[in-house]
């Protein structure tokens, strides 16, 4: 199994910057919060996914892709966190 941290962290990084310097200065509404969904899940499939090379793993007609990445927590005792960005 591979570890992804690296590329987990540099998407976080990206994501929250760009939310923290260009999106939470602007008024906040449902689409905004929906457009930066939108780009967040673009982030996640090239800066991830890409690295992984993922994209062959499903068809292109599946409607809901099987998952791909599997969290190892390497604690004892690991905070919940909300993971629906992840596809």
């Amino acid at each position: 199994m591979k570890d992804i941290t690296p590329l987990m962290n540099t998407y976080r990084e990206c994501s929250r910057n760009l939310w923290n310097a260009y999106f939470s200065l602007r008024e906040f509404t449902w689409d905004l919060h929906d457009d930066y969904e939108s780009i967040r899940k673009l982030l996640f499939e090239a800066l991830v996914v890409n690295e992984l090379d993922l994209h062959e793993e499903y068809s292109e007609h599946e409607t809901v892709h099987p998952p791909v990445l599997k969290v190892v927590p390497d604690a004892t005792s690991v905070p919940i966190l909300s993971v629906d960005w992840l596809f």
